[in-house]
């Protein structure tokens, strides 16, 4: 345990709890460059026009001028299986029967976007490493709960240097979990690691983690400005927002 502060907030904490994507690495580098290619394939393979493409690019929140994600996209916090649901739905309202969108997402979007990062796509946000071994050192755990699939997320907790040092990892495709922002991965963390769900730090970017720390029961819910989202969306979930996790730290340490 160790007393963690963020802010003007300390409390005593056994294990902090990090969200992956727009936490510890950079959201528009890992993510962008993927969703472009599986639009431009799935228009292709639905035989689409640029009204398709916009229509996708809409549904996805991404900006169709520079192919980034708009602010405070709710994108970021969905799981890929459900933005292929939405795709689909898209592809359907456009003309495409049922089936056939489903096929065409399942052969055309979902291979890219659940294929492991290139490491040229993962951009730390600052030294992930030297931090989360602080960490470590002064006691605490650390966990990861994403709501990434399991492959990319170890792919780049790798890439980042800290596979090792994680003790606990839930991610989407944990399929006797509810992703969040449902509080089941927290829970697990908490009972795995075998302690108090008021002793996690859930640290994130997206109102999606606020809710999920929320509802967990965390001792200590932490929004970081690193990633689409604004103070205003974070902090009337959060118990203090900070520029990035760099921006927490340990009393005494």
């Amino acid at each position: 345990m160790a007393s963690v502060m963020a802010g003007a907030v300390c409390r005593e904490i056994d294990v902090v709890v990090l969200d992956k994507d727009g936490t510890l690495t950079d959201f528009h580098s890992a993510w962008c460059g993927r969703y472009a290619s599986s639009v431009a394939a799935v228009v292709e393979a639905a035989r689409g026009d640029d009204a398709l493409k916009a229509a996708l690019y809409h549904t996805l929140a991404i900006n169709a001028a520079n192919g980034r994600f708009l602010q405070d996209s709710p994108i970021v916090s969905v799981k890929i299986g459900d933005k292929a649901i939405m795709v689909a739905t898209v592809l359907h309202q456009s003309g495409v029967d049922w089936s056939s969108a489903q096929a065409i997402v399942a052969e055309h979007m979902l291979p890219i976007l659940a294929a492991p990062p290139e490491p040229h796509q993962i951009r730390a946000i600052g030294n992930i490493q030297e931090r989360v071994r602080k960490w470590t050192s002064a006691g605490l755990h650390v966990a990861i709960v994403t709501n990434d699939n399991r492959a990319g997320t170890l792919a780049e907790l790798r890439l980042l240097g800290i596979a090792e040092l994680v003790d606990a990892i839930v991610t989407a495709d944990d399929t006797d979990l509810a992703c969040k922002p449902a509080p089941d991965g927290l829970l697990h963390i908490a009972r795995t690691l075998g302690v108090a769900a008021d002793h996690l730090a859930m640290v994130g970017d997206t109102a999606t983690d606020m809710l999920a720390g929320r509802s967990a029961g965390a001792g200590l819910v932490i929004g970081v400005l690193s990633g689409l989202a604004t103070a205003d969306h974070l902090a009337p979930l959060a118990d203090a927002v900070v520029p990035d996790i760099h921006a927490l730290s340990i009393v005494g340490a």
